[in-house]
């Protein structure tokens, strides 16, 4: 069995960085958003359909792919949160049988930085089934050096709830402080800075994914705040504020 050609549907960076990725061998085609339903016929007749579109573009992407799938077609999803994706592709697929569900932890800037030794990337995959799933995983593997770790969706966005939704978050309120560079500045106010430079490498879509797709965000949200409160509460009142 082999992988001749894929179909990516999402021109973003990331959809670009997976075309980048495939082998040189395989023809690889990214569609957007205007000319998907233009093209559906053909994606889905391809040996690989990738999903590298916002959470909330699955409803309509899927219901235009269920009547043109093709059975032994596999179809890839790279969301960052799992558990409702899963639940999207089975409810639109009830029946496919070659799934390979992922959340790939990195993006054009890490995956360019480096990945060997230390800095090896990490492929958390959630659901496998069927041959091409196999040879995708064993590519990842073996091509890309990528570290492949399997556990359940739900497993995946209660952590990622912590690791992702909640450093979004804390970035995302550090950009409305309007940090800045100093003249000055410490090592940990730099981790600041470097924290706002994040929020603005992510778009708006991912933002929202993160946030209001993983079904553990805002209770890790709100006991984040909490936590602050009372922190913010312990210290009192001082007594030589500047009238």
């Amino acid at each position: 069995m082999s992988i001749k050609n894929v179909s990516i549907i999402g021109r973003g960076d990331f959809g670009q960085l997976l075309k980048n990725l495939c082998p040189k061998d395989v023809s690889c085609t990214t569609y957007g958003s205007k000319d998907t339903a233009a093209n559906i016929q053909t994606i889905g007749a391809s040996d690989v359909v990738i999903l590298s579109i916002p959470l909330a573009s699955y409803p309509n992407v899927l219901e235009q792919l269920a009547p043109v799938l093709k059975p032994d077609t596999l179809l890839i999803d790279v969301c960052s949160v799992k558990i409702e994706p899963a639940k999207l592709i089975h409810q639109f697929l009830p029946n496919h049988q070659n799934l390979l569900i992922t959340h790939p932890l990195f993006g054009p800037l890490s995956y360019n930085n480096g990945n060997q030794g230390k800095n090896q990337l990490t492929l958390v995959i959630t659901e496998s089934v069927g041959k091409k799933a196999k040879i995708v995983e064993e590519y990842c593997a073996k091509k890309l050096k990528l570290r492949a770790l399997h556990m359940s969706d739900q497993e995946h966005d209660k952590r990622m709830a912590e690791i992702h939704a909640l450093t979004f978050f804390l970035a995302r309120g550090l950009t409305k402080l309007k940090l800045h560079s100093e003249p000055f500045m410490t090592a940990s106010f730099q981790s600041l800075l470097d924290l706002v430079a994040l929020d603005a490498s992510q778009t708006e879509a991912l933002f929202e994914t993160v946030q209001n797709g993983n079904p553990f965000a805002s209770q890790e949200r709100q006991q984040f705040l909490e936590v602050l409160g009372q922190v913010n509460s312990s210290l009192g009142r001082p007594n030589n504020i500047v009238e």
